[in-house]
């Protein structure tokens, strides 16, 4: 079996290392730590520590499942309303600007009315923040956001979609937009984790793991070799 060493450092504090024969596990001056005790860890315990390890870092390596983005925006005359992926597809180059990314198809409703395969186009800050909505060249939306936000993380061509609340826009002449009104957004996410009702895809895995090393540490008998 493998052996474990418990060291304990000058100035208090201790922690387990691997034995090496003839070497420093540490890499420090012996002067600065001592060995108090050296443990045996036989061979079926460390393949179950083999499997915790493995188990841990293939959930680490699972990707968060991503849900859905439901998009509302409402002005006095008029009511907009799509569903995006929180991780679409980015298409870039997209209309009026290259700091920004599209999506498409996306099936909008307008007033009760579908516009099938429309392009939703999201801006950085450097372009006003908010979104574009076409409808082939036609310009249905064309919406900047107060504070010139971003309504997406990460990058261009890897974004990922947020949720916001009553963000208040402000119209782009642009284009000519159809619904040329400064709407009120809304964007909730549905079906996947958000970042105030649930915890996050790594707390779980941290909070799994750590319940199966307590369960192994219950199962596990280690056999003292040497202790001063």
């Amino acid at each position: 079996g493998a052996q474990l060493e418990i060291v304990q450092f000058v100035g208090g504090g201790s922690q387990i290392y691997p034995c090496f024969a003839n070497k420093n596990p540490l890499d420090i001056p012996p002067s600065k730590y001592h060995a108090i005790g050296t443990f045996q860890l036989e061979h079926n315990e460390r393949r179950q520590q083999m499997l915790r390890f493995f188990i841990c870092a293939i959930l680490s390596a699972t990707p968060a499942v991503a849900g859905t983005i439901n998009y509302t925006l409402t002005s006095r005359n008029h009511r907009v309303s799509f569903s995006e992926l929180q991780q679409p597809v980015a298409q870039l180059p997209c209309a009026f600007s290259h700091d920004c990314f599209s999506t498409y198809p996306i099936d909008v409703t307008i007033d009760g009315s579908l516009f099938s395969s429309s392009i939703v186009s999201f801006y950085t800050p450097a372009n006003s923040g908010a979104l574009t909505i076409l409808q082939g060249s036609t310009v249905l939306v064309n919406n900047g956001a107060v504070g010139n936000l971003q309504i997406f993380s990460g990058g261009l061509s890897n974004p990922t979609l947020f949720e916001v609340s009553n963000l208040q826009l402000f119209t782009s002449s642009a284009g000519s937009p159809q619904f040329d009104e400064a709407f009120v957004l809304n964007a909730v996410l549905d079906g996947g984790a958000s970042s105030g009702d649930a915890p996050e895809a790594s707390t779980w895995v941290l909070s799994f793991c750590a319940l199966l090393t307590i369960i192994l540490a219950r199962a596990l008998k280690y056999r003292t070799l040497d202790l001063s």
